[in-house]
């Protein structure tokens, strides 16, 4: 059986009722000590120690009736919550009303109703705002390409043809897709190598150009941008084994990438659209996901053709990628309602010659590298009927 020392008095128990022990500072006299710490004699330590006595008589005063239970305060220095402390205990079980048995705990029940729940508005206040600044983003000449920049009947545009550019966006699509980079990623890498090819030919010409070192180090950049994350699967050691340079290459044509770009970095891509205008839809039965896939997809088809980003802005491109997805999902002309047009901004005579580019593509996938393989990664089997506008 356990038992409780009593509390000792007078020292250590295995000191009680010894002599003590001699020491080498006998001659030292302990200095006169108040009850609350204080050493020193006279009067000053009067004074101090009745001080002392009358704050600890105001702050520690004895417990009254009207005070919380201590418990209460365990509660709050665990919970931080001054109103759980004060909360009642209810029983852990549905329908306590109707729980009639012998559980101790009572149940409390409530005169004032909870606040019915306001059904959610289908666009927000700023929704208006948002669509504004991306518009005006899109439409910043810093954020664009010069139109067509790589036409072949010009001396500058000669140097880097069309076909070049679309394997160079076929290597940064299988490049992407190895590291699993976050969606959006090939758009806004596009939208880099179009900026800065612009900027290069303005400039006098871009036959010194490496299109598979700038095409990995946009990527690159675009990943980062998209994705903070991106450092921990991707760095820039990586992107030189995949392109056979060293590392301080690739840093150096991030720099140059950012110096042509004006660290300009944000802009809208058609990606960013396609999102943007499906983020309403009110299908049902999964065709809305299955209306934003297709419509990404045919998106992704309109990257290896530069004519599409350098006269079209990504809006339009988004729009089309949409309504020939509708045509699609349909198997007929596509459908184009006034929400629609009031979502995108754009009537489908608008449309009609992004929408020709982008459905010429997916008909003649031989004349684009990389098209098969885009097309050969969709998930969805679909055919695009006769285009009729």
């Amino acid at each position: 059986m356990c038992t409780t020392r009593p509390p000792f008095v007078g020292g250590l128990p295995g000191l009680a009722g010894a002599d003590a022990r001699t020491t080498m500072a006998k001659h030292v006299e302990a200095a006169p000590a108040s009850g609350y710490g204080y050493y020193g004699d006279g009067a000053a330590a009067a004074d101090i120690d009745a001080l002392l006595r009358d704050i600890h008589a105001a702050v520690v005063r004895p417990r009254t009736p009207a005070d919380p239970p201590v418990e209460f305060f365990e509660r709050t220095r665990r919970d931080y919550n001054h109103y759980d402390g004060r909360s009642v205990a209810f029983a852990f079980r549905y329908g306590d009303d109707a729980f009639a048995g012998d559980d101790p705990v009572a149940t409390v029940h409530t005169t004032t109703s909870p606040p019915k729940k306001q059904p959610q508005p289908q666009r927000c206040e700023y929704d208006a705002g948002i669509d504004a600044a991306l518009r005006a983003m899109e439409r910043d000449p810093a954020e664009r390409p010069s139109g067509d920049y790589l036409a072949t009947d010009t001396q500058a545009g000669a140097e880097l043809m069309v076909a070049t550019r679309a394997h160079a966006v076929k290597l940064m699509y299988n490049f992407s897709g190895y590291y699993n980079l976050a969606p959006g990623t090939l758009h806004r890498a596009v939208s880099y190598v179009d900026r800065f090819l612009s900027a290069s030919v303005t400039a006098g010409g871009c036959a010194g150009v490496n299109l598979v070192l700038l095409g990995a180090v946009t990527v690159f950049t675009a990943a980062k941008y998209e994705d903070r994350s991106t450092t921990l699967a991707l760095r820039a050691d990586d992107v030189a084994r995949h392109v056979g340079c060293a590392a301080c290459d690739v840093v150096a044509a991030e720099r140059a990438l950012f110096a042509a770009l004006g660290y300009r970095l944000s802009g809208p891509t058609a990606y960013t659209f396609v999102d943007h205008f499906t983020r309403h839809g009110q299908e049902e039965d999964g065709s809305l996901l299955m209306l934003r896939t297709l419509a990404h997809h045919l998106a992704d088809l309109a990257l290896l053709d530069c004519r599409c980003g350098a006269r079209f802005l990504p809006s339009a491109v988004a729009a089309s990628a949409i309504a020939l997805a509708r045509m699609a999902m349909g198997g007929s002309a596509p459908s184009w309602s006034e929400e629609e047009v009031k979502v995108t901004g754009y009537e489908l005579e608008d449309l009609a010659g992004c929408m020709a580019m982008i459905y010429d593509i997916h008909k003649h996938p031989e004349a684009w590298p990389g098209c098969y393989h885009i097309m050969d990664d969709c998930k969805l089997i679909y055919a695009l009927p006769p285009l009729v506008i």
